[in-house]
């Protein structure tokens, strides 16, 4: 059986790949977090409007640092290891459920970066992260049917479509609630990723 070791509070510490580094947001991320949050086609599916000004991504940074206290979420930026200050996206674990030793994952990437490989670099890492470090068992995500890029992204990482979830997720887009489907990957079911993780620092 897993041991959970899923913190009740969250400092995250920086996680390398070949090309990324994932490192905790900062208030300096500002600028580049609200491209990414005000940009439609990057915030279609996740219920949310885009931001219309920066004051809704202050206000959402601020909610993450105190999600991340409480330890309900664990957030990383995601930057390319050359240029460490520049936010691409950003990915973590936004919803655990401990006594199921069990987290749902959730990225975002900004336009520019697409199809470069980062974000199954990203995935990857964090999700060696909740299985080695956090303890945890399964690792779930929810996806819009319509998200045919990110269906594939998942199934390429390893992830099992479980079902279909009805009238899941509310989109202000459309102003109707759409189904999503549910994925998830196990601990005994992850072969880990072509993708190599450099090791924490001692």
């Amino acid at each position: 059986m897993t041991k959970a070791n899923v913190p009740n509070s969250f400092s995250p510490r920086p996680i390398e790949t070949e090309e990324l580094l994932l490192r905790p947001l900062e208030a300096a991320d500002i600028d580049a977090l609200f491209e990414l949050y005000s940009d439609p086609d990057v915030m279609r599916g996740w219920g949310t409007q885009p931001h219309q000004t920066k004051k809704d991504t202050e206000a959402l940074l601020r909610l993450i640092d105190d999600q991340m206290a409480k330890g309900e979420i664990i957030r990383w930026a995601i930057t390319e290891k050359q240029d460490p200050k520049t936010l691409c996206g950003d990915v973590g674990f936004w919803r655990f459920v401990r006594v199921r030793h069990r987290g749902e994952l959730g990225a975002k990437l900004a336009k520019r970066f697409w199809k470069k490989g980062w974000m199954t670099q990203a995935l990857s890492s964090v999700i060696h992260y909740g299985f080695e470090e956090l303890g945890l068992h399964s690792v779930e995500g929810n996806i819009d049917p319509k998200n045919v890029g990110s269906l594939k992204l998942v199934e390429k990482i390893g992830f099992s479509r479980i079902g279909l979830i009805p009238e899941h997720s509310f989109d202000p887009f459309e102003n109707r609630y759409l189904d999503t489907y549910l994925y998830s990957l196990t601990k005994t079911a992850w072969k880990g990723f072509a993708c190599e993780i450099l090791p924490a620092p001692r």
